[in-house]
């Protein structure tokens, strides 16, 4: 994981820890999100998160950047969770 400063971190955690719970509530309730639908959600939440950041400026540079991110951060899950 990138490793940040811990005011950085704070400034945005409680923000994803409220999309997490609202992620998990519609779980609970949501027959089709019990059934495999949490892909399509994650997949939904990284695209708005991603385009949000470039969308007034789209630059190859700036794709660049974000795309070695999501591969990075691809890299980085599957050294720590899918690899143990």
């Amino acid at each position: 994981m990138p490793y940040i400063k811990l005011d950085q971190r704070k400034k945005i955690d409680n923000e994803i820890d409220a999309l997490l719970s609202a992620i998990k509530e519609t779980s609970k309730n949501d027959e089709e999100f019990r059934k495999g639908e949490r892909k399509g959600i994650l997949n939904y939440v990284v695209t708005r998160i991603v385009w949000g950041l470039i969308k007034d400026e789209v630059k190859y540079d700036k794709i660049n950047d974000i795309v070695g991110s999501l591969e990075c951060c691809k890299l980085e899950f599957s050294r720590r969770v899918a690899a143990e």
